[in-house]
């Protein structure tokens, strides 16, 4: 049997935090049509910026190219964000099945990279396979489809990081309540009793849609498979709640 090789060579690999670095050596490997991805830093313009995002760019022949942008140094950076974004720490743990407690910088940092790698996975599967979206038609549905997400959170067309960011500081939710009177009209408004109801339904109605749902499964399944690669086996060893989902296997 051929010797599969313990490790794969990218662009800009070395200028990589070392979590990425591992979880793209083994999704590359895993996933042959991942090398195509572009991967680059980025300085966060705040701790709520931190973190990464896709985008697509354009190569010399006009086609696009998929790019993963992630914070520049190491998980100690993203430690803020296991306060500021609690909502969205709190579902990725409850999606591990683990304590939000375990939820370090380091594995948050593995969740996000493996997050951002699940959404260039649906792209390839559900979109740019399809026959009647070419080139950048299939960008612009997947776009498309994203946005519409917007359009049916309890607060319209604003993330959860950017609603996060907004809302940094208040207390009150009645100043939350007269600055976006349309949570009111949220299905589920009589449990929103404080401002971190109200970022935790507009996470959770974030990441149940479609687009992050196939990320997150995503994630979930790769940090599943491969956590003793990625040194952190011990977190599940004495529970094995790690749900595995079959959409983005």
């Amino acid at each position: 049997m051929e010797r599969k090789e313990a490790y794969i060579e990218f662009e800009n690999k070395k200028e990589l935090p070392p979590n990425v670095r591992k979880v793209l050596e083994i999704a590359f490997l895993e996933y042959p049509e991942f090398k195509k991805i572009s991967v680059q830093t980025f300085s966060p313009r705040d701790d709520f910026d931190a973190g990464g995002y896709y985008e697509f760019i354009e190569n010399e022949k006009g086609e696009p190219i998929a790019q993963i942008c992630v914070s520049e140094g190491g998980a100690n950076l993203l430690a803020p964000l296991l306060d500021i974004r609690k909502s969205s720490v709190a579902i990725n743990a409850e999606m591990l099945g683990i304590d939000p407690s375990k939820m370090s910088p380091e594995l948050l940092q593995i969740f996000i990279i493996t997050h951002e790698l699940g959404h260039i996975r649906d792209y390839q599967v559900n979109f740019s396979s399809d026959p009647n979206l070419e080139g950048w038609k299939a960008v612009d549905e997947m776009a498309y489809q994203r946005e519409s997400v917007l359009t049916m959170l309890p607060i319209r067309n604003i993330n959860p990081t950017d609603l996060a960011r907004e809302l940094a500081g208040v207390e009150n939710l009645q100043e939350v309540l007269d600055r976006f009177s349309e949570v009111k009209e949220y299905p589920r408004f009589e449990d929103i009793k404080s401002v971190d109801d109200v970022l935790f339904a507009q996470e959770r109605e974030y990441r149940l849609s479609a687009p992050e749902a196939y990320a997150d499964e995503f994630a979930v399944n790769f940090i599943k498979r491969h956590s003793s690669k990625l040194n952190i086996s011990e977190l599940f060893a004495e529970n094995d709640n790690i749900r595995s989902y079959p959409l983005a296997a």
